[in-house]
């Protein structure tokens, strides 16, 4: 499965005594026996590059009096991102990120989804299955923990059947756009409005022929109005028409005909005062980006997302528990946390949808009818207790491992040491709540030459990377590309991928660079996604654009000082390190996803020189040789083999030396010269992304390297 990204394997961090004996060293002043400088550092862009501005909507690069720039926070975040997979490093904060999952769409053809809508339904249990939905209300106690009081549901009877089933009040979507004007549409202000809040609600009885099944009476939401003369007149309006009827039943029903509509009770007026009764209950729309067909005012017919919860000790909660067999079914109700409402409704923000992001505020609700919830119970000890929630009906559930516990526990277990960081943490400083740490190498702002060409806006690309949560991409699965029985967060030999690699997908032999350029945009092009996040509006600079930045570097010794060479030279050596065509080049910026934003690096290394504070007329830089960065470079090496003595963690790179095997990989993954054809790194397309398949991982892509 192509993708243009790959996952190099996670190993041990290397801790930096093993690159200086002595850690004490600073940032702000000299210490014998260490070296300063600076490392001038010549960018030269070999495919588009894209660093998006805070103009999003324009789509323009970051510039700096109109020229591009590339930050130095982004320049730093590359280099440690490098030197991260190459050494191994802290896996920071996101480390104890906690997974949550979503009820699949099913998909017939597809044997994964098939297989992970089982899991979600043994998570769930009874709740999953239709007609075992359990709907309440949230409210915020005087003592200051919440309360879940369980509404009742409506008990229906198949044509033919001596079962019963529970199914939540619905409501149309005709019936709401036509009395409500609301449009299926996350975006719609009157519905922000009236969501999750009480509308008027007319209830009637219908002489209905499904397509499948006999003729049957049904209970259907008839009319509803914001107050209950507008449910009233409404209704009456319907009434009228001959085809009114067909507002209020679902789309599956061949003929429908009114026959009354109900009383406060739920009952059929049979005489000649048969009046609209309108019944308070809370609206609650779901799913309200599912059914735009092209049209952000399209009105779906499908009425299966739009709720309505009865109030507690109301007429209307009265006659639905007591509709079907007239037995009224017991509803709980539950005192939880304020820990356990935000865990389920409050935290892990970049994990939620447009749609809950659109939910009226929680806080807002309570201190109204409140909030209207769907949750599942279990019995624990005898008793029954309140164990998921969530705000729509297929609501996520908590995966049985955080991110972290899919790790090895060797790489998962390292973390911020003041008295031994790692190299990384070492070189480019840390935080951590208890102790911090200053990096002694710090990245300037580079520069673009001036008139550096940039290329054809384009407008609306999609620019979709992995993330965390897209288990199927980032954990390693029995089979590829696809599976019967995919590992989830919740499976017991979870196991994580590696580090996440961006690959070049520059075509090669490139004659017209926009029009390349253009066509690439196209292909990930999506008109759809043009009023969210996803899509963006870009104009990268073109390739063999030249920037230039400095580095400064304080208090190194020779082996870390040839470590931050190797993260910017890479595999490339320094007789072999032409902008043209590199043997090995980085990724950086926005384009990424695209495989794009690949950069050549060429450092020129000045060091403070010696007598710089000793002699007030002593130079202030010393020009490395080419020998003297060779040296460092070597020192680098031999510690090493001190940090990973193990020769089984090492194997020959694609430069054909003997290397640790995580810089073996890296340098793997960011060969330019022999870079993979664009159509095997290509993004999946939107159908595998659905169908769960997996990227090929990087022992089955590097064959085809240097074909």
């Amino acid at each position: 499965m192509t993708a243009p990204y790959t996952f190099v394997g996670f190993r041990t961090p290397m801790p930096g005594h093993h690159f200086a004996q002595d850690n004490s060293a600073v940032h702000d002043r000299p210490v014998v026996g260490r070296v300063s400088g600076r490392i001038d550092l010549t960018i030269t862009t070999l495919s588009p590059l894209f660093i998006g501005s805070v103009d999003h909507a324009a789509g323009t690069t970051t510039t700096l009096n109109s020229v591009p720039v590339i930050p130095g926070s982004a320049l730093k975040g590359m280099a440690r991102s490098y030197l991260a997979a190459m050494t191994g490093s802290t896996l920071g904060p996101q480390a104890d990120r906690i997974i949550w999952y979503r009820n699949p769409v099913g998909d017939n053809d597809s044997p994964t989804l098939t297989a992970l809508h089982h899991q979600y339904v043994a998570v769930r249990g009874q709740s999953a299955e239709p007609g075992r939905q359990r709907i309440g209300l949230l409210t915020r106690t005087t003592e200051g923990t919440y309360r879940v009081t369980e509404c009742v549901q409506l008990r229906l009877q198949p044509p033919n059947q001596a079962f019963y089933y529970s199914m939540v009040p619905k409501v149309t979507w005709r019936i709401l756009a036509r009395d409500l004007s609301l449009t299926r549409d996350i975006d719609d202000d009157m519905l922000r409005s009236h969501n999750d809040r009480r509308v008027f609600v007319v209830w009637a009885a219908v002489d209905t022929t499904p397509a499948r099944g006999q003729r049957s009476i049904r209970r259907v939401v008839f009319a509803v109005g914001t107050t209950a003369q507008n449910a009233m007149d409404a209704a009456a309006r319907r009434r009228l028409k001959n085809n009114g009827v067909r507002d209020s039943v679902p789309k599956n029903v061949v003929a429908a005909e009114f026959l009354s509509f109900l009383d406060d009770a739920g009952n059929r007026h049979d005489g000649q005062d048969d009046e609209p009764s309108p019944q308070v209950m809370v609206l609650h729309a779901t799913g309200l980006t599912s059914s735009r067909d092209g049209d952000r005012n399209t009105v779906s017919n499908d009425e299966r997302n739009a709720y309505l919860f009865p109030l507690r000790k109301s007429q209307t909660t009265t006659w639905i528990a007591n509709s079907g067999d007239h037995a009224m079914r017991n509803v709980g109700e539950w005192d939880i946390t304020p820990e356990f409402v935000d865990a389920a409704l409050r935290d892990d923000r970049q994990q939620l949808t447009d749609y809950q992001r659109s939910l009226p505020d929680i806080d807002e609700l309570l201190t109204a009818d409140g909030v209207p919830v769907f949750f599942d119970t279990a019995m624990r000890r005898n008793r029954e207790i309140l164990v998921r929630l969530g705000r729509g009906g297929g609501f996520r559930v908590r995966a049985k491992k955080p991110f972290l516990a899919t790790i090895d526990k060797q790489f998962r277990d390292a973390g911020f040491d003041a008295q031994a960081p790692d190299l990384v943490q070492s070189l480019f400083g840390d935080s951590d709540e208890v102790a911090a740490r200053k990096g002694r190498v710090s990245f300037g702002t580079a520069v673009a030459q001036s008139n550096a060409p940039r290329l054809s806006t384009q407008s609306d690309i999609v620019l979709l990377g992995p993330k965390i949560e897209a288990w199927y991409r980032r954990l390693k699965q029995s089979s590829n590309p696809t599976t019967h029985a995919p590992i989830t967060y919740n499976s017991d030999d979870a196991t994580y991928r590696g580090r996440e690699m961006y690959m070049h997908r520059w075509p090669k032999d490139v004659t017209d660079i926009d029009e390349t350029w253009t066509a690439i945009a196209k292909q990930r092009r999506n008109p759809g996604n043009a009023d969210n996040a996803v899509g963006r509006a870009i104009t990268p600079v073109a390739p063999d654009t030249t920037f230039t930045a400095s580095i400064r570097f304080t208090n190194l010794t020779a082996a870390e000082l040839g470590a931050l060479l190797q993260a910017l030279l890479l595999g490339n050596t320094l007789q072999d390190n032409t902008a043209g065509n590199p043997v090995y080049a980085h990724l950086v910026g926005g384009g990424r996803p695209l495989g794009l934003g690949s950069i050549h690096l060429s450092p020129t290394v000045y060091l403070d020189h010696p007598d710089r504070y000793t002699r007030w007329d002593a130079p202030m830089w010393h020009t490395a040789t080419n020998a003297e960065v060779g040296e460092y470079m070597q020192a680098f090496r031999v510690a090493l083999e001190q940090a990973e003595p193990d020769s089984r963690q090492w194997t020959t790179g694609p430069d054909g030396r003997s290397w640790p095997r995580s810089i073996a990989e890296v340098f793997t993954v960011a060969q330019w010269r022999n870079r993979l054809p664009e159509d095997l790194t290509a993004e999946m397309p939107l159908a595998d992304h659905r169908l769960k398949k997996i990227p090929k991982p990087l022992s089955e892509l590097t064959p085809m390297f240097g074909r």
